[in-house]
């Protein structure tokens, strides 16, 4: 790997981009392991799911201000169009989180996790069927989708 220059991490990521993707994508997966953790805790021993979903979101969305604050003028130029695919992609990302917190508060964590971790496979069909300019769905995407499904089977069936 190389090292950091002088600059910015910023700088650095920009220069890098996969690598930069990479490095996101590992974050990615710690931060959601982790939220999942902590509100399997909460769902069953603070708060409903609903109420957990709702505070959850509500200091997600606290913590991301300051940090997208520069960002809102653009964003207020951005068509119609554009704001609608926003509001979408934060009704469904909501609604995903309160169907992951209920599942937490009824079923084991080591079930939910990886039962609700195979998202990916419903990005991958709505790419193929809507995104097919842009991404190209090849079969060994697909044979490396069918393992993920197949890797969570096992894991649902072996924990019953």
């Amino acid at each position: 790997m190389t090292p950091a220059p002088r600059g910015s991490v910023r700088q650095w990521l920009a220069a890098r981009p996969v690598a930069a993707g990479y490095i996101l994508a590992v974050g990615s997966a710690l931060s959601y392991g982790t939220a999942q953790f902590v509100a399997r805790i909460a769902v069953t021993r603070v708060a409903p799911p609903l109420v957990t979903t709702a505070f959850a979101l509500l200091f997600g969305a606290l913590f991301l201000l300051p940090l997208g604050i520069g960002h809102f003028r653009r964003a207020r130029r951005a068509p119609g169009k554009a704001w609608l695919f926003i509001v979408l992609a934060g009704l469904t990302a909501a609604s995903g989180v309160a169907f992951m917190y209920s599942a937490f508060s009824l079923v084991p964590l080591v079930v939910a996790s990886p039962l609700g971790s195979v998202y990916p496979l419903v990005a991958i069909g709505l790419t193929h069927l809507f995104l097919q300019r842009l991404e190209r769905v090849t079969p060994r995407l697909v044979a490396g989708a069918a393992l993920v499904v197949a890797g969570v089977v096992l894991v649902v069936v072996g924990s019953a």
